[in-house]
């Protein structure tokens, strides 16, 4: 947080005011400090929560941001806890390619997810039938970017055996218009949970049928806080 204070020809009295404004943020800082439930503790509420759908976001591997969108630790913490109606996204081309090559109604056993750096989970093991293949091109219908032609290259539609539906990517896609998920069938007021990827621009398409919704963070190339984050350098930026 800064502040910029523009004086009338009084450069004390704007010195004066900045300090002021320095002094009442950092006083309340610790009202700043965001938050989040862990990764379990989202998964358990949202299990424990009887109506659906409840929205958890993965603000951690925010496609809009430039992550990946392939982190599993959500999917991990969903599989682990056998959250059936879950539902996730997640972008791996190596992945699409097994299952296609598998073809539809095939039993499949993949290691999904973590494949792009250190920062996001590592892959995860998964087990289900190929229910669908497309070709994965839809066009946003709601208020975001109406009319938009969205390629997500061929995607795979995934029965998992804990339950949970897992929407395979060649391309990773940001989650801001339902038709991302109606244009492979599947309903989004059916399922129980469900997963995106993003940080604020999901709520145009998820908010008004969300019964809750819940953020998390961990270690991550997108965050918001550097509380989990290593800092190799930090320079002195007034030392100049």
């Amino acid at each position: 947080m800064s502040f910029v204070v523009t004086p009338h020809n009084d450069p004390g009295l704007a010195t004066e005011k900045a300090k002021q404004l320095s002094n009442y943020a950092w006083e309340r800082h610790q009202q700043f400090m965001i938050q989040n439930q862990s990764v379990d503790e989202a998964v358990a509420e949202a299990i424990r929560t009887e109506e659906g759908p409840i929205i958890l976001v993965d603000v951690a591997d925010n496609i809009g941001g430039c992550s990946p969108g392939d982190g599993t630790a959500l999917l991990k913490a969903l599989l682990e806890q056998k959250a059936g109606g879950a539902l996730v996204v997640v972008a791996d081309p190596e992945s699409v390619s097994q299952a296609m090559t598998a073809g539809i109604d095939a039993e499949v056993r993949l290691n999904v997810g973590g494949k792009t750096d250190q920062l996001h989970g590592d892959p995860v093991e998964v087990v289900g039938k190929v229910r669908l293949i497309s070709n994965g091109r839809f066009c946003y219908k709601g208020s975001y970017m109406t009319g938009k032609r969205i390629e997500m290259g061929a995607t795979v539609v995934l029965d998992c055996d804990s339950g949970a539906t897992l929407v395979l990517t060649t391309f990773k896609t940001m989650p801001f218009d339902l038709e991302q998920i109606c244009s492979l069938g599947i309903d989004p007021c059916e399922q129980k949970i469900i997963v995106v990827k993003a940080a604020i621009a999901w709520r145009a398409a998820y908010e008004f049928l969300a019964k809750k919704s819940s953020k998390w963070i961990h270690r991550a190339f997108v965050a918001q806080t550097c509380l989990n984050l290593t800092i190799n350098k930090l320079e002195d930026l007034y030392s100049h």
